[in-house]
Parts: C-alpha cells; structure tokens; sequence
C-alpha cells in the first residue's frame, strides 16, 4: 500500500493535522506501523454537531475510506489556561447571563478538591471556590 494520506473536513475547532504523515513506504500486507499524528487548531472552524464530530479521510492507492469519531474536548484545552483572579473576575462580567452555565454534580462522593484536580489533569483550571448554602461553587477556565 502507499500513497498514504489524512485528512479532516472542517469541523468545530478548526482541528486539522499540522504536518504531513511519515509513513515508511510501501506498507506490505500484515505489517503494522506506529504512526503519530500531529494536530493543530488553527484552521477555519465551521459549527456541526455533535460539536466535537471530527469527519476524516484515510486514502491510499487502493481505496478511500471515510469515517467520523468524538474528539473528547479535554485534548483540545491547553496546559496555559489557568486565568489570574482578577482576569477571570473581569471576563466573567463582560459574560452575558445567557452564555452562564452551571451544572450541578449529583451524586458524586467527591469532594470540591478531588473534583478540581481531576479537572486540572486535563487543563481546566480552578481560580476559585466558595461555599454556597452547604454546596461547594468552583469557577474554572480553560484555553483551547
């Protein structure tokens, strides 16, 4: 097999592979091959749903093949996202209320702490915490 090649249609983070595929040519029958694919998110974005669809493309000389997977959206937040406090504050006001979103944990045996370390494993960070009527608030932001 050669002629090897990858590529994503537009999608809502604008993710595209950033350099082309390094694939020892030709890929005999049976062999197998660890290949990385580099990604970027500086490509145009286009809104689909579900929001983190990702369409792709695999084409040799033989074939085409098309498929789409969910990218999970922690990959896509960056290890700098962590805001000062008084970033967040004031981006937190120029928010309209209608973008706000608060979900609720319910039934969960963690605690606020765990909760914010399991978060920032993945690049979502906590600038603050307070308790609220028996329930821990956390307020968190990310970058992607």
């Amino acid at each position: 097999m050669t002629d090897l090649a990858i590529q994503f249609n537009k999608n809502s983070f604008g993710v595209v592979h950033s350099i082309p595929l390094a694939i020892p040519t030709p890929l005999m029958p049976n062999q197998s091959i660890d290949v990385s694919v580099h990604l970027h998110t500086l490509d145009p974005v286009m809104k689909i749903e579900p929001l983190n669809n990702l369409q792709v493309a695999v084409r040799n000389n033989r074939d085409t093949f098309y498929f789409s997977c969910l990218i999970p959206l922690n990959v896509l937040f960056v290890e700098d996202g962590k805001m000062k406090c008084q970033v967040f504050l004031a981006t937190w006001k120029d928010i309209p209320n209608e973008n706000e979103l608060q979900f609720q944990i319910k039934e969960s045996h963690l605690n606020a702490d765990t909760v914010s370390r399991k978060l920032q494993n993945n690049n979502v960070y906590t600038i603050a915490k307070r308790n609220v009527e028996g329930q821990e608030i956390l307020y968190q932001s990310l970058t992607h």
